[in-house]
């Protein structure tokens, strides 16, 4: 067991004291991040020509042509767009923040407003 006494300093650790249910002695919670997506986004794309100049950029002409998962994924997007939402391109990684490390570990959550068409690739 761990025991601090007194002040420190540059600790990368924290104690804590819980109390649980009998039945749920194992201590299992759910911890939550919110996370702003535009903080992580390399583009912002909202309409069809900056759609299809980012695939293009990202993954070349054939791509699109093909009865691919690029092209679902192209497809999806258009189909957002014309229905009024904005594309956000972006990368995460393991090693900046919390929030990314998150990101990059669980992946981004459909929630409202936020329809996946591409989640980070582990």
């Amino acid at each position: 067991m761990k025991a601090r006494i007194g002040f420190v300093s540059n600790s990368s650790s924290s104690s804590f004291i819980v109390a649980v249910d009998k039945n749920k002695s194992n201590g299992i919670t759910e911890v939550a991040v919110k996370v702003n997506l535009a903080d992580f986004c390399d583009e912002v794309i909202s309409t069809e020509e900056a759609l299809v100049k980012a695939f293009k950029d990202y993954w070349g002409d054939e791509e699109l042509e093909e009865d691919s998962d690029i092209a679902e994924k192209y497809h999806k997007a258009l189909a957002a767009i014309k229905a009024g939402k904005v594309i956000l391109f972006g990368t995460v990684s393991n090693e900046d923040t919390p929030e990314e490390y998150v990101l990059y570990e669980k992946g981004i959550p459909e929630t409202d407003g936020i329809e996946i068409i591409q989640n980070v690739d582990y």
